[in-house]
């Protein structure tokens, strides 16, 4: 009966060895079956309000952070028709210069602190011409659309004030046809009475949110906003075989416990992760009849990682960055010394496998073992 802790972890070494190998495991939930949504970067959606002028004319909005008065963040902004001014006192000026009509014009005005600052910017299209024809008609199409972006920035008062306006339009010359400030300015508003208190209230990362409106002919915007947690969490299984070495003898341990992950939304494949994992150390010796005994050890380890773009292709050596800490909790034999405690914080990683340098401390600090542990697991 001695040989079944050995048996076992020899056999979940050999488990693990056949499981098709992965960078870093997707994590199942226990309770739901499920696995995250792993998301590539360009499936992002960029947070902010969109509304759609029609014709392929866009107005973006991009999220800011809430303040008093505020849960926008885009109060600053208004009333906006002083920005439509100086945008097209700003256009008027340079109008000779900028009537090509298949040049690609942007118009930046920044007001910072009430320092105004506009940039006017025109290059000519790509070697590349698209060519439309309808009815008999050819016309040459325009590679892309311009931009007009106003922005506005207080610094000076106890909260931080930023927003942005987006527009991308077929002809900067449009603006004033396309949209009034007017329009802006109640659109502003409907953004800033949909925002539910909860999510002003919350840090800004805590919650993901999304407007999609159309105006129609009567100058009229329709459409929703969709507010949602960035964090997912999942609640896993994790189990490892591991072997190190310990006082120049080789211990083979096992590993199992929980580990909570938490996914985020608009950062793709990153997580953090807290585990509670049961650790027994199995050491051997023989007695003075030369039967060899084992003695098990018990570590119960609190860990923690965090993976920032994770790989999920092909396995590739490579640097990762857990923490973990362990307390002796059982102890039996003279192999480690009462008070014992390990702790790790970087390793390599190669699919399910694992290699981490360890420090034992003993007697509280007043003793030190260095160790290596190679580890084969899952869910972890």
């Amino acid at each position: 009966m001695k040989s079944v802790p050995l048996f076992i972890t020899c056999l979940l070494l050999m488990s693990c060895s056949q499981l098709q190998a992965q960078y870093f495991d997707p994590h199942t939930d226990l309770l739901t079956g499920r696995q995250p949504l792993a998301l590539p970067h360009k499936a992002i959606e960029k947070e902010g309000y969109t509304l759609d002028l029609g014709h392929g004319n866009q107005l973006f909005i991009p999220r800011m952070d809430s303040y008093p008065g505020s849960k926008s963040g885009l109060k600053i902004l208004g009333p906006t028709r002083p920005l439509f001014e100086q945008v097209e006192k700003a256009y008027e000026a340079l109008k000779d210069s900028l009537n090509n009509p298949l040049t690609i014009k942007k118009i930046q005005y920044l007001d910072f602190n009430g320092n105004i600052k506009i940039l006017v910017h025109q290059k000519p299209a790509s070697g590349e011409q698209t060519y439309y024809r309808m009815d008999g008609q050819t016309s040459l199409v325009k590679p892309d659309m311009d931009t007009i972006t106003i922005a506005k920035v207080d610094s000076t008062s106890k909260d931080f004030k930023a927003a942005v306006l987006i527009f991308k339009l077929n002809s900067v010359s449009d603006l004033n046809k396309i949209v009034s400030a007017d329009l802006v300015d109640r659109f502003i508003d409907s953004i800033d009475a949909a925002i539910p208190e909860k999510v002003a209230n919350h840090l800004r990362w805590r919650y993901n949110v999304y407007g999609h409106y159309r105006l129609d002919d009567a100058q009229h915007f329709s459409g929703h906003l969709k507010t949602m947690p960035n964090a997912t969490s999942s609640i896993t299984l994790g189990l490892s075989a591991d072997i190190q070495n310990i006082k120049n003898s080789f211990v083979p341990s096992a590993s199992a416990g929980l580990s909570i992950y938490f996914h985020y939304r608009n950062q793709a494949n990153s997580y953090n992760g807290l585990g509670l994992y049961w650790t027994p150390y199995f050491f051997f010796d023989k007695d003075a009849d030369g039967k060899t005994n084992t003695y098990r050890n018990d570590f119960l380890f609190a860990t923690y990682i965090a993976v920032t773009d994770k790989k999920a292709i092909n396995p590739t050596f490579d640097f990762y960055l857990p923490v973990s800490l362990g307390y002796l909790i059982h102890r039996k034999g003279n192999f480690l010394e009462k008070n014992s405690f390990g702790f790790n914080m970087f390793g390599v990683k190669y699919g399910n496998a694992t290699l981490k340098p360890f420090i034992y401390f003993h007697n509280l600090l007043k003793g030190v073992t260095p160790s290596i542990q190679l580890s084969i697991g899952i869910g972890k």
